[in-house]
């Protein structure tokens, strides 16, 4: 199959024919045109046989060409009518040519058989119309038969889009009152448009303030841009809860896109804010209540709130004002509330009977702060509170005072009205005495007197005045102690009318009696202890009874000797004895003083000697008052303590001479004197004495530290044994030497006084012979504590020296260890030891003199409080002391020791104790007995200052 090039048209389309006889052709090109998709075909034959084609494009876009191919099959020549015409049946209606096509060129002249092509130009519109058809017709110039082709046209425009809006908007409440929605679309439809509305609720409602449409069909023709549709607006006489208020129009269209519109239709309300008017009140008495009327000239859908408060009234005559909360309730929260579409409410106002006195008063009520409305004119009412009180009376109180324990302090009283009174009330007041006797203040020593004047105002109750009570200690209570009424005396306040002043009247005048309460307990009382020097001549002392406070009455005690203090009220056989005597057995404490006494007599003297105790008691005699007046008839001990005040006895060394050879007895004399032994310790030692040679220990044989006792009761003046000194004889002419002797008392109680021993001078001996070794010369000096000694001496230079030893408490002198002399002959031991030691060293077989070492016992003490006033101690010796006297003292003074603790040590030389002490800070010392036959000397301690809990 050919065909021309020229059948090809630029819309895509491709006319064709079909050749051979007559009748073959038709039927091929007719199955041939359908099965290449030339559709629809209308082919049309005519009844002599149709020889001739018509072809067309199934469908063209607005704005392209429609092609048409006619096919001539007749051998003969012939020109055909070209026609076209609306084709309804297909699309949404028939195309119109000239506006929706330009139509073909006519007629169509064939001179001889073959194809021609007629092209249709399809229009542009830009109107949206949908699928439209037009029929293409052929009729033969012949009449032969005519063939016909549809053509449908495509659009090519989008559906329009559309609006909705309403007028007038807002639109204002009233009779009759709309508003018009008009769709508009935004282009002419060739279709017919229609818009379906319905209303939708905001802050307007519908029914109350417009009428609702459901799905009311606004239709827009084809051709044409807008719709319209009224909304009924409700005018409802009430003011609504906004001054304008909004519903919503929507759309729902077709033909359009989008399909779906809206707008907002505002309703300006008709109606203006509710004013508020207030009425009521008038004249009624007081326990009742007043009534008032809050008017709105317009009913609103919102709750309307409006707040009352009370003003200052304009006054009638001889009116007062009345007091919001005193005369008439006058809550915190004052709202009065109109509900919706409510146009009148009530309040009350409670007037309050408050039983005062009190002229006619008036009181106004004003509207403010409204929400949801506005105030109108009138919003004050006034009203008068009607009075029928009678006129009060006055009461004084405190009716009882306390009294005080000193000086004068001002009470105050108060002056009370029975009720308010809305006049001025004023009264005279004025202290005096009640009848004179028991229980009656007197002015001047129990209070003071006073006046004044006393002025109510208005709507005052209490006024204050303040009398001046004088205080006291004094216990002025019953007499009985086990009765529970309290003690007290009275004055009078009397209250008195106030000269020209008649008005209001005041009942109640007259005398009020004030009672001054006793405050002061019965007098409780201590006999206290008292500390004394003992003193060196008789002397009085004065033990005080004291009251704690006094007492009115007059309060007796006996005073007797317990018997049980260590110091004597006789002569004895023992020293010291007679140490006192009571002077007084009775005691009177005056009424209204608070101190008695008890006459010890103190018989003073010159021996150290302990503190000594008086202990005595006092008891409240029952027949005579002082039991009835007293908080507690109880006895109560006293201690009159005497400290010692005298000096422990001191030993002075008694100046001796002798020669060599001899042995010198030493001895003391004792200025002082002691009831108790004291012990002295007495060393001896080489001393140079107003320029005197020194002795050395070659001179004398050191007998080491010696304990002398003076015995207890030993007089001043007496002679006691010290020390045997022997003077050592030497071959060595010498001058005159001397010996100190001097000492300590243990335990630092008691003295020495120095004194020497003179070795007379001495001519010497023979020397030695020649050959003959010198005599080695030795010392040593003891220690405290078990450890090391040093033995030193000088022999000839370079010799050997042996040292020999043995303990005090006895044994032969054995060897101990060989030293070697230096150039110059000196030697030097060092021995451990831990009890006193004899030492002699031998060189070139000549002995030197024994030496004796002792060893002070080393202590230790140490001390903490456990609990509340007492002391844990633990003393330790060294060298052991076991089975030994132990001592812990504590300081008391004024140079005073006192034992605490008195005990041996354990089998480890230890011992520890608690015992109790008085709390804080004290001193302690601990002495460990020493053992002479073991050359061991007493030790004491170093002090130790434990605080105490």
């Amino acid at each position: 199959m050919r065909y021309p090039k020229a059948h090809a048209d630029s819309s895509g389309s491709v006319p064709f024919a079909l050749r051979g006889r007559k009748n073959s052709r038709m039927v091929l090109a007719t199955a041939v045109a359908g099965a290449i998709g030339f559709v629809p075909v209308v082919l049309v034959a005519t009844p002599a046989f149709a020889a001739n084609t018509l072809t067309a494009t199934a469908s063209a876009t607005e704005g392209t060409n429609a092609s048409v191919s006619l096919t001539l099959h007749s051998d003969t020549a012939t020109s055909y009518t070209i026609t076209t015409a609306p084709e309804p049946s297909v699309g949404v209606g028939g195309a119109v040519a000239g506006q929706d096509y330009t139509a073909p060129t006519s007629p169509v002249v064939f001179g001889a058989p073959g194809d021609q092509t007629i092209t249709i130009p399809i229009t542009d519109d830009a109107l949206y119309e949908g699928t439209e058809a037009f029929k293409v017709t052929a009729t033969p110039g012949d009449a032969s038969g005519t063939v016909n082709s549809v053509i449908t046209i495509t659009d090519n425009d989008t559906a329009p889009s559309y609006t909705l809006t309403a007028s007038p908007n807002p639109v204002t409440e009233a009779a009759g009152a709309k508003t018009t929605v008009t769709a508009r679309l935004s282009a002419v439809s060739g279709m017919s448009t229609t818009i379906n509305l319905t209303t939708a609720n905001g802050t307007a409602l519908s029914g109350s303030d417009y009428t609702a449409l459901s799905s009311q069909p606004v239709v827009i023709p084809a051709g044409q841009l807008t719709g319209v549709q009224d909304i009924l607006i409700t005018n409802d006489t009430t003011k609504d809860q906004a001054d304008t208020e909004v519903f919503s129009v929507n759309g729902s269209g077709t033909n359009v896109s989008p399909t779906a519109a809206s707008t907002t239709v505002s309703i300006n309300d008709a109606q203006s804010t509710p004013k508020l008017t207030l009425s009521g009140g008038g004249s009624v008495a007081e326990g009742s209540p007043a009534t008032f009327t809050v008017t709105a000239d317009t009913a609103s859908e919102l709750p309307i709130t409006v707040q009352w408060s009370s003003v200052d009234p304009t006054l009638a005559s001889g009116h007062g004002t009345a007091t919001p909360g005193d005369d008439f309730g006058y809550p915190g929260t004052r709202v009065v509330t109109l509900s919706p579409g409510q146009t009148t409410t009530t309040f009350s106002v409670s007037l309050t009977a408050d039983g005062v006195d009190e002229p006619d008063e008036d009181y106004a009520i004003q509207l403010s702060n409204p929400t949801n409305a506005v105030l109108g004119a009138t919003t004050k009412a006034a009203g008068t509170i009607t009075d029928g009180d009678t006129a009060p009376t006055m009461s004084i109180t405190p009716a009882a005072v306390a009294e005080g324990d000193s000086g004068r302090k001002y009470q105050s009283f108060t002056a009370t009205l029975s009720a308010k009174s809305g006049k001025t009330v004023k009264a005279n007041w004025a202290t005096g005495e009640t009848a004179p006797g028991v229980g009656s203040a007197v002015a001047g020593k129990d209070f003071v007197s006073n006046t004044g004047t006393l002025t109510f105002a208005p709507g005052t109750t209490t006024q204050t005045f303040a009398v001046e009570i004088i205080g006291d200690t004094i216990d002025e209570g019953p007499g009985n102690r086990t009765s529970s009424t309290a003690g007290g005396e009275t004055f009078n306040v009397t209250t008195s009318g106030v000269a020209g002043e008649v008005s209001p009247t005041l009942t109640g005048y007259g005398n009020t009696a004030i009672t001054i309460t006793d405050d002061d307990a019965a007098p409780s009382w201590t006999f206290d202890d008292s500390s004394v020097k003992e003193g060196n001549d008789d002397h009085v002392v004065l033990l005080p009874i004291k009251l704690t406070g006094s007492s009115d009455q007059s309060i007796n005690l006996t005073v007797a000797n317990a018997g049980t203090g260590t110091a004597k009220a006789t002569i004895g056989t023992t020293l010291g004895d007679h140490d006192y005597a009571l002077l007084n057995t009775a005691v009177a404490i005056a009424p209204e003083t608070s101190m008695g006494y008890a006459a010890v007599l103190v018989f003073g003297d010159k021996m150290r000697e302990s503190d000594e105790t008086v202990n005595l008691t006092a008891t409240p005699n029952a027949t005579t008052g002082g039991a009835a007046w007293l908080a507690t008839a109880a006895l109560d001990a006293a201690t009159l303590t005497l400290t010692n005040d005298d000096d422990a006895p001191d030993l002075e060394i008694n100046s001796v001479g002798g020669k060599e050879g001899e042995t010198v007895n030493v001895t003391g004399t004792v200025t002082g004197s002691s009831d108790t032994n004291t012990l002295l310790t007495v060393t001896f030692a080489g001393g140079s004495i107003k320029g005197s040679k020194a002795a050395d220990e070659k001179d004398f044989t050191n007998p080491g530290a010696k304990v002398v006792t003076i015995p207890a009761g030993t007089v001043s003046g007496a002679i006691v044994p010290v020390a045997s000194l022997p003077l050592l004889e030497d071959k060595t002419a010498e001058p005159a030497e001397t010996i100190v002797g001097s000492g300590v008392g243990l335990g630092n109680v008691g003295t020495v006084t120095d004194g020497v021993v003179t070795i007379a001078a001495s001519e010497g001996s023979t020397p030695n012979e020649p050959g003959e070794a010198p005599k080695p010369t030795i010392m040593a000096m003891g220690r405290t504590g078990s450890g090391p000694v040093t033995i030193t001496g000088k022999v000839a230079k370079d010799a050997t020296v042996e040292l020999w030893g043995a303990p005090i408490g006895g044994g032969e002198l054995e060897w101990i260890a060989n030293a070697k002399a230096g150039p110059m002959g000196n030697y030097s031991f060092t021995r451990t030891i831990s009890e006193g030691m004899r030492f002699m060293t031998q060189s070139q077989k000549v002995n030197s003199d024994e030496v004796k070492v002792m060893v002070t016992v080393g202590v230790t003490l140490t001390a903490s409080s456990p609990s509340k006033g007492r002391v844990a101690v633990t003393v330790k010796s060294a060298p052991n002391a076991a089975g030994r006297k132990v001592v812990v003292q504590r300081w008391t003074g004024p140079n005073t020791w006192t034992n605490i603790l008195v005990s041996k040590a354990n089998v480890n030389g230890a011992y520890a104790a608690t015992t109790t002490v008085p709390s804080g800070a004290v001193a302690l010392r601990a002495w460990v007995e020493g053992d002479a036959d073991s050359g061991i000397v007493t030790g004491w301690s170093p002090i130790v200052r434990p605080t105490i809990k």
